[in-house]
């Protein structure tokens, strides 16, 4: 009986993804998200699957690709039709590291951004633009 159960506590343990170290952070957006109703945007590599799956897909970050130049679909390995438009989708958010923003907002590609931003929230190291929108439909 008990050596059954500390396997199934140990076993429970390794399986559930821990709240704290490097996924505090995931765990702390994916709330401020959801909270905010934003269930469909975009993100970097670093921080669009593991928000994607430490939420249960609840919220889904696609992958874009950002630079100077600007923010854009990631087309390789991925699905075409995650850039599209989502039915009935109220608001699209984006997630920058805290300050990508003020430094790229003189720069050309990063104009739309701003012209179309409805809001900017804060998570951790992190920034939300709120698009009332979608920032990546027809790019």
């Amino acid at each position: 009986g008990m050596a059954l159960l500390c396997a199934v506590n140990l076993f429970t343990m390794v399986t559930l993804p821990v709240r704290d170290g490097q996924n505090q952070h995931f765990y702390a957006l994916a709330d401020t998200l959801e909270q905010g109703g934003l269930t469909y945007g975009y993100a970097d590599f670093q921080v669009s699957q593991p928000l994607t799956v430490l939420s249960d897909s609840r919220v889904k970050a696609r992958y874009v690709y950002m630079d100077e130049s600007g923010v854009r679909p990631f087309y390789y390995q991925t699905e075409k039709g995650w850039y599209d438009d989502v039915p009935g989708q109220k608001n699209y958010f984006l997630v920058l590291d805290a300050g990508q923003s003020e430094e790229n907002e003189n720069n050309e590609g990063w104009k739309f951004l701003a012209e179309n931003l409805e809001q900017r929230l804060e998570s951790g190291p992190y920034e939300i633009l709120v698009f009332s929108q979608n920032p990546m439909s027809g790019l």
